[in-house]
């Protein structure tokens, strides 16, 4: 995830090499493993903490992309004043990056090699989907339209 992020300081290439590189290499492994005998017990390894982790090296992705384009599109600024703002703006990608790579952590370090049932398994990874989902495409929305209102309303309010 952190490589990621650092290489997108190179034009975005180091990123998108990376989440390309990874995307090949995990869809290969789980393709080439899923017509095994042992395709259950890696797919309930990684259900568990996959979600998390996943989320989280897109993340670091997606601020590595960002860096590159703080790079590339400076518009009106100069380079230096373009990556600082880049590279705020990252900042909360990584941090919330980070977050999800301690959680996922905690998850595959006790969770994903218990020997719990493997519905119980794809249950709690369902769990963990579910709520990716909801806190980052439902929840930003809903708390940014609640604060463009009260912008709007604290404008219309100061004429």
């Amino acid at each position: 995830a952190f490589q990621c992020f650092g290489t997108g300081i190179f034009f975005g290439l180091g990123s998108l090499f990376f989440l390309i590189f990874n995307g090949a290499v995990i869809g290969a492994v789980v393709g080439f493993i899923g017509h095994s005998p042992v395709a259950m017990n890696l797919l309930s390894f990684i259900v568990c903490h996959g979600p998390f982790e996943l989320t989280a090296i897109g993340l670091a992705g997606a601020a590595g992309l960002r860096l590159g384009f703080g790079v590339l599109a400076v518009g009106s600024r100069s380079r230096g004043a373009s990556l600082r703002e880049a590279a705020l703006d990252s900042v909360v990608l990584v941090l919330g990056a980070a977050l999800l790579l301690a959680g996922a952590a905690l998850i595959e370090g006790f969770f994903s090699p218990s020997s719990l049932p493997i519905a119980v398994k794809f249950g709690f990874g369902g769990v963990c989907t579910l709520f990716l989902v909801f806190y980052l495409g439902f929840w930003p929305w809903r708390v940014g339209r609640k604060v463009a209102a009260e912008e709007r309303s604290a404008l219309v309010g100061a004429r």
